[in-house]
């Protein structure tokens, strides 16, 4: 473990924790570890179970972006009542698979459905387009269009990247150089002029990153350039933790490695590590503890009030007389929609707190008043205090010692939250440290019973069991306005009715303990995707229907809720955008045509819950829905957002670093596997085929943060870890070479 730490950190670095006790504490748990002595049973029986994930919001909410709009309704369970004979003898369209193995057949006699891997395609809707091009039944699953919601969801993100803030980003950067230059030449000596400095190293690294051909003005001062280059490298090698950089506090470098959608195109990879540097530097207030003093606190916060003066200016370059927190604003609030607030303090609070302390008309002089800056940095520590530690500290620190201002601070996720609530120093001892989360923390925290019971071994680390009850507590007071202040919120709001169990009136197939284990899957690799579509933003823990009569009849996953709630994502993601000018054509056609399909699927799946017959149309619809989905996550190439990457489902994101093993954990969705279930149609059993998610999580090298497309090649050389192990309960483990042409393919050739 150790050894793995020595690799990570230089030697510098290295020689600072341990003055901060933490190597000492990496040797006792390495020592510990090879002693045999981290079986400490710390376990006690949680006094209360998760909250039921029935919470549900039945009317308008006014929000500071777009309102929610909510689209469900209310019905009552009453499916037909079926089984699976044994031998399938009950299934009338079994020609349509032959030589099902017997495994596949006992699963689909025990539980109604089984879900196996595939290697063939590389996107869900594809296995739905050859149901309709076979005249296979298709089974329309949450899966294919929580799918379909990503896709968009991601795609608006980068097409207002390149096309909106790319500009804003080197306009805004360009004018606070100049600003800064300038408080650089009249600022007094000492503290503030040595706080101007550091700046214009802070913004001519964010240049460089934006422009490579950017060069550092002569007039500039002589110490700018070789920082500058310190700090480039160390982005560019993006694989140590070091305090060597000219804000001297412990920053992790590995986290600039351009991933997520942001490898795509060069314009994407420069605007993730431009961005990344302004979400991570931060400029703390009290770094040391007291009675420490305060000397690094005062010198930051001098750089952080500098910034937020020169935010004041005017930004040249842009139509009309825009100051640069105007610029800041129109870059901060979209992504604030899209993923949620900074955790960390801002520019618009420090201008705020500096009119406050200083006066309205401060000038560079007024802030050489030492006692003005104690002021200032003690009403600052009575704002927000950050709530998810986005930085490696010692355990002799805690976290109050990192708030303070980013510039473009990384943003409060609640998933984040709970990570961070779930591992040590919070959960486990210096013995027995909990390092690293997992996905399942997340679904049990918001009320996963399944994901509780899946955890068991983890209630052996002191204190989990407590955090938990407090995560659930915590979860179950949030309000209507918190589930709906932006897009990130309610598309995990949208998931929740994967988390609870089917009651009574619910088709055969859903009342399996194995059909939830399948939702809890499903849940948890579209949160994947949720992460790495806002991998930089979020803050890391460290057509029309033909109306012609169908031959095939197909089926809907009953899951209303989740269709409703996602139709009332895409209708609040158009109207907030749109109120912005972000919302391009192309994009928000897509949007409306993925809410209606939404709401169609609300529609059949509620006649199939209540038993009411479904019309032509509506089996159109079923049959129809891989082309619909086609269309939907189909976009024309455009180099500057798109890459080959895209051509397939699987993407990767680290969301938890941790930095005594070096260990980053990655989660990661994979190629969709098919999904063979057994429902109810028109008297019939019928045998229907659709598509899910495959999940993934593993722990991986931080130094090697893995891209969409190095976890694309892993899949393709057979490389990717196992599924957990829990979903043998739903998936078949089986051969490809033998079964993939007669189960998954019909006729096609194995993939093998």
């Amino acid at each position: 473990m150790y050894s793995v730490i020595v690799r990570t950190l230089d030697n510098e670095t290295k020689r600072k924790i341990a003055a901060a006790g933490m190597v000492s504490t990496l040797l006792a748990v390495s020592l510990v570890t090879m002693l045999g002595f981290l079986t400490g049973a710390f376990y006690d029986s949680p006094t209360v179970y998760p909250n039921e994930t029935t919470y549900r919001i039945d009317h308008v909410v006014s929000g500071k972006f777009a309102d929610f709009t909510p689209f469900e309704q209310t019905f009552t369970p009453n499916a037909p009542i079926y089984s699976v004979n044994p031998g399938l003898t009950n299934i009338v369209n079994l020609g349509d698979f032959p030589t099902l193995p017997a495994d596949v057949s006992q699963m689909l006699i025990d539980n109604g459905f089984a879900v196996l891997p595939q290697c063939k395609y590389k996107h869900i809707h594809e296995i739905l387009v050859l149901n309709d091009d076979r005249g296979v039944p298709s089974f329309v699953s949450s899966d294919a269009v929580l799918h379909a919601y990503h896709v968009l969801y991601d795609l608006a993100l980068r097409e207002i990247e390149v096309y909106s803030f790319w500009d804003l980003l080197g306009n805004l950067t360009d004018a606070l150089l100049d600003v800064t230059f300038n408080q650089y030449s009249i600022a007094p000596e000492c503290r503030w002029k040595d706080a101007a400095l550091r700046n214009l190293m802070f913004f001519s690294v964010a240049m460089k990153l934006i422009d490579n051909e950017w060069v550092i003005p002569a007039a500039f001062p002589s110490e700018v350039s070789p920082a500058v280059d310190t700090v480039l490298l160390l982005i560019e090698n993006h694989s140590v933790m070091t305090f060597a950089w000219f804000m001297n506090y412990l920053e992790d470098f590995t986290q600039f490695v351009p991933r997520g959608h942001y490898t795509r195109s060069e314009t994407l990879q420069r605007y993730f590590q431009a961005m990344m540097w302004y979400g991570r530097v931060s400029f703390r207030l009290q770094p040391e503890a007291p009675p420490a003093p305060n000397e690094k606190g005062k010198d930051n916060t001098a750089q952080a009030i500098l910034i937020s003066l020169a935010l004041t200016e005017e930004v040249p370059g842009l139509f009309g007389s825009l100051v640069g927190l105007d610029v800041w604003d129109a870059l901060y609030e979209p992504t604030a929609f899209f993923v949620g607030a900074a955790d960390d303090l801002t520019p618009t609070e420090y201008v705020a707190l500096i009119q406050s302390v200083y006066g309205s008309e401060v000038t560079i002089s007024d802030l050489n008043n030492e006692s003005l800056l104690e002021q200032f940095i003690d009403d600052a520590l009575e704002l927000r205090e950050p709530l998810i530690l986005g930085h490696p500290i010692s355990d002799a620190e805690e976290l109050i010692q990192t708030m303070g201002f980013r510039f473009m601070g990384q943003r409060y996720i609640p998933d984040s939250y709970i990570l961070s609530q779930l591992v040590y120093d919070n959960v486990g001892t210096m013995l027995n440290p909990r390092l690293m989360p997992m996905g399942l923390d997340v679904m049990a925290a918001f009320g996963s019973s399944r994901a509780w019971e899946l955890l068991d071994d983890e209630k052996d680390y002191l204190n989990y069991v407590s955090q938990m009850e407090i995560l659930w507590e915590q979860i179950g007071n949030m309000t209507e306005f918190e589930w709906t202040q932006n897009l990130y919120y309610l598309w995990l709001y949208s998931l929740l009715p994967l988390l609870s169990d089917p009651s009574e009136g619910y088709p055969f197939f859903m009342q399996s303990d194995a059909w939830v284990d399948k939702q809890l899957f499903t849940a948890l690799a579209s949160w994947t995707e949720l992460r790495h579509d806002t991998i930089l933003y979020a803050k890391q823990s460290y057509g029309s229907y033909t109306s012609l009569p169908p031959q095939v009849r197909g089926y809907v996953e009953p899951v209303p809720n989740l269709y409703a709630r996602l139709a009332s994502l895409c209708q609040m993601m158009i109207t907030g955008l749109d109120s912005r000018g972000l919302l391009s054509s192309l994009i928000g056609l897509k949007l409306e045509k993925l809410r209606d399909f939404l709401l169609d699927l609300q529609t059949i799946s509620i006649k199939e819950l209540e038993g009411t017959p479904l019309t032509d149309s509506e089996y159109q619809v079923i049959q129809n829905s891989g082309s619909i989905l086609e269309r939907t996550v189909t976009f024309p190439s455009d180099t500057q957002i798109t890459s080959d990457a895209d051509k397939d489902m699987a993407v990767i994101a680290d969301v938890h670093t941790d930095p005594i093993t070096a260990r980053v954990l990655e989660e990661a969705v994979g190629r969709p596997m098919v999904i063979l279930v057994a429902v109810e149609i028109e008297g019939s059993v019928t045998l229907t085929r659709g598509a899910v998610f495959s999940y993934y999580e593993f722990a991986w090298p931080m130094g090697d943060r893995l891209t969409d497309e190095a976890w694309q090649d892993m899949i393709d050389q057979g490389e990717e870890p196992s599924l957990p192990s829990w979903t043998n309960s739903f998936v078949v483990d089986w051969d490809f070479e033998f079964n993939a042409a007669t189960i998954l393919l019909s006729k096609e050739k194995s993939c093998i």
